[in-house]
């Protein structure tokens, strides 16, 4: 599989509710980030704002988004489980901070991409992003009113920002769609399906939502085939 990064390489998580009582999986984050050659930034930084280790999704998700360029992920889990941590960690490890940030003056070159539902989910995934980016100085997140390493937009804000010539996907390595299931509806399901369209195939895929219903499942297997 390391050897044809065109391969996509997916998993199911599914984490149920009646798991709340045991909310933690047992293991260190040293434990979940095994293939990161300084790992001690990251677990230094997140043990500082209160994860002192890795919740179940949390432990299942980041090793498996750090084990390849193109895996696949489709992880279900209740609120409150920490779906947002299980895919910001590797999505800032994923990051390579030697690579540009921008094309031109106007023109940026984010590595990840994140597409949520709403200003207000974006918003506020960039805010758990940025907490835990501050172990990294260079490390940019952003809603992509400014340069960032990670861009966290709407389907259609990012459509948007393609027609402007803002952004530049050439160096996307991974994208992310958190609570999924709300965006394969309608417009934003459209849009939804350009965003992805426009990425190439050799990217990692990482899909996220409270609930899959069979409808979303079946969409989202037709990309890890």
């Amino acid at each position: 599989e390391d050897g044809d990064e065109q391969e996509q390489v997916s998993t199911d998580i599914k984490l149920e509710e009646n798991e709340l009582d045991s909310l933690w999986a047992g293991k260190t984050w040293g434990d979940a980030i095994l293939k990161v050659d300084d790992p001690d930034k990251i677990i230094i930084r997140l043990v500082e704002l209160g994860y002192s280790k890795p919740s179940k999704i949390q432990a299942k998700t980041v090793p498996f988004g750090l084990s390849g360029k193109t895996v696949g992920i489709m992880a279900q889990s209740y609120p409150g489980s920490g779906k947002t941590l299980g895919f910001m960690v590797p999505a800032i490890l994923r990051v390579d901070l030697d690579r540009p940030l921008i094309k031109s003056k106007t023109t940026y070159l984010p590595q990840v991409i994140i597409l949520a539902h709403s200003i207000e989910l974006c918003s506020q995934i960039v805010r758990v992003g940025e907490q835990i980016a501050e172990a990294f100085p260079k490390l940019k997140i952003s809603t992509g009113k400014e340069a960032a390493h990670i861009i966290v937009k709407t389907p259609g804000g990012l459509l948007q920002l393609m027609a402007k010539k803002q952004v530049d996907l050439s160096n996307i390595n991974l994208l992310i769609v958190d609570e999924a299931d709300g965006q394969l509806q309608g417009e934003t399901g459209s849009q939804l399906n350009q965003c992805i369209s426009l990425h190439s195939p050799g990217i990692g895929l990482f899909f996220f939502s409270s609930n899959f219903g069979s409808e979303a499942i079946d969409y989202i297997n037709l990309f890890f085939k």
